[in-house]
């Protein structure tokens, strides 16, 4: 049985209602029990609002002896099963970012972009090496496909001997998986990522490439993907497959876990150290989210990324990591390769 009462000079600010709401959730959610009851005396309409408002429903009229008043009282009685709380407040949580919602179909969704823009081959490079992009469309090596528009545009290119479309990469979980949803709508299904990040380990020197297994999920975008964990991990068959054909093509390489965030000016020490106990290798903004989002979709990604600045030392070095021309473009060609391999072996 639930019982309250809450001195008068707060009465009207909602603070039982809020209270007996967080109650609910503690005993349903944590403790585990199955059925609230509840009742108010006749008269009484603010407990009867209280009661109404946290979604009880009434049973019966009932007595109540208050024996040290010799007196009886008459009350209406209601009760609350765990099944209808949890029909009231479906996938509420403490915090909203553990609000995870397994329904694919949302108010808005990217579908409503078919009708608009012709189909998209099923390859795509998500690349973040703008300044290769614009090379490669000045030498006549790729050629502009599609602009889907909006506040900020998307920007699709395709090479011009292969059916694969180039699309830069927005800095960032939320900007970055936008435009992915809109590709996958469009019918991107072999996805690959080219990128840069910021070491974590001394091994990881400039250019040398990472194939991403996990992702440390210190981001927003992988929430609304995917039930709450610390990790997301990349799907194993891909995975290996990947390893595999660079392997097969003696390319250099390491595997591992990078961490994800969204805040790159919150990058402290402590959570550097954290991050490194943890065995993350580079620290970036978007692969637990696209690990996260492809895996929804059911669509087949990977991630390649090359070392970057270096956040193992005293004092933050940027290495010239931006300037390695050849790295980026030769990371960008791998991973066209690679996305007509996984098309070849893989179908979405």
């Amino acid at each position: 049985m639930l019982g309250y009462c809450l001195n008068k000079d707060y009465w009207g600010q909602g603070i039982m209602t809020e209270a007996v709401s967080r109650l609910h959730e503690y005993l349903f959610n944590d403790v585990g029990i199955d059925m609230l009851w509840v009742e108010h005396f006749l008269e009484n309409n603010r407990s009867k609002n209280v009661i109404l408002k946290t979604g009880y429903e009434y049973t019966c009229d009932s007595i109540y002896n208050a024996e040290a008043l010799n007196k009886q009282f008459n009350c209406h009685q209601y009760i609350l099963t765990k099944e209808k709380f949890q029909k009231i407040n479906g996938i509420k949580k403490e915090f909203p970012i553990l609000e995870f919602d397994e329904n694919e179909v949302a108010f808005i969704n990217p579908s409503i972009l078919v009708d608009k823009y012709k189909p998209f081959p099923e390859r795509l490079v998500v690349c973040f090496f703008h300044e290769v992009i614009d090379r490669l469309v000045d030498e006549g090596k790729l050629e502009l496909y599609e602009v889907i528009e909006g506040e900020n545009k998307v920007y699709l290119y395709k090479f011009i001997t292969e059916d694969c479309l180039v699309v830069k990469g927005y800095v960032g979980g939320a900007g970055c998986g936008g435009e992915v949803e809109e590709c996958i709508a469009l019918g991107s299904k072999q996805i690959t990522f080219c990128g840069g990040a910021g070491s974590l380990h001394p091994d990881i020197t400039v250019g040398k490439i990472v194939v991403i297994n996990a992702a440390v999920r210190d981001d927003g975008l992988s929430y609304h993907y995917m039930k709450p964990s610390r990790e997301v991990y990349a799907n194993e068959e891909i995975l290996t497959f990947t390893q595999n054909y660079l392997d097969k093509n003696n390319i250099e390489y390491v595997t591992g876990k990078v961490w994800t965030t969204d805040a790159f000016y919150r990058e402290t020490k402590d959570k550097i150290q954290l991050r490194s106990k943890e065995n993350c290798l580079m620290v970036e903004m978007e692969q637990a989210g696209l690990l996260a989002l492809t895996q929804f979709r059911k669509v087949n990604y990977i991630a390649l990324i090359y070392g970057g600045d270096d956040l193992t030392k005293e004092e933050w070095d940027q290495r010239s990591w931006k300037d390695r021309k050849d790295v980026r473009e030769d990371l960008l060609y791998l991973c066209k390769d690679l996305s007509k391999e996984m098309a070849e072996n893989f179908r979405g």
